[in-house]
């Protein structure tokens, strides 16, 4: 389920990217008249910026968001998971995500955008935020729906590799691979 960040009662606080630009700083405008408080986050500083905006080129606050959608995961009793994520730099175009759906079945997502930096974490906040929305989908359908949307929304000359596994209680694996390489699965 989506999470909202709360501010001031009855506002939610909301992080526009690209705000500086035609359609962003619209958007970002029209979340400030539903009196939101907003943060623009762009490469290029907006001459626009209204009093209840703010705009941020911080690659901090960028890691930030990012290191965000790596929460911490208690998985289910039948399985032991370790992690470690260490990024290129500030931000990255690698992303993993765990968790268990509906059905108490572990999911783990692993994604690779192309570049480094802004640019590719921006597609992995995208990716993770269209995964969101398909949390409860069988791996080959979840990762169709994020091909489809990615591809409608982003540059040719962007994309992303990714896997997404899912097992269940009786240690079943289903995998769905889009582009990434082979996984290595080694007995315990």
């Amino acid at each position: 389920k989506p999470r909202l960040w709360r501010g001031r009662e009855g506002t939610v606080n909301i992080i526009v990217f690209g705000g500086s630009g035609f359609l962003g700083s619209h958007v970002a405008d029209a979340l400030s008249k539903e009196n939101h408080h907003v943060t623009i986050f762009d490469l290029i500083t907006s001459p626009y910026v209204q009093k209840n905006q703010e705009m941020t080129q911080d690659l901090e606050t960028a890691a930030g968001i990012q290191a965000y959608l790596f929460t911490e995961y208690t998985p289910p009793e039948f399985l032991k998971v370790a992690v470690r994520y260490l990024p290129y730099s500030h931000v990255s175009g690698d992303i993993y995500k765990l968790y268990t759906n509906d059905s108490g079945e572990f999911n783990l997502f692993l994604g690779d955008s192309t570049g480094h930096g802004v640019t590719a974490a921006l597609t992995t906040i995208m990716a993770n935020i269209l995964l969101s929305q398909k949390i409860n989908a069988a791996p080959g359908k979840a990762m169709s729906y994020i091909n489809d949307q990615l591809k409608a929304h982003l540059p040719v000359d962007r994309f992303m590799s990714a896997i997404l596994l899912q097992i269940n209680k009786g240690g079943h694996l289903t995998l769905a691979n889009a582009g990434h390489p082979p996984l290595l699965i080694l007995p315990a």
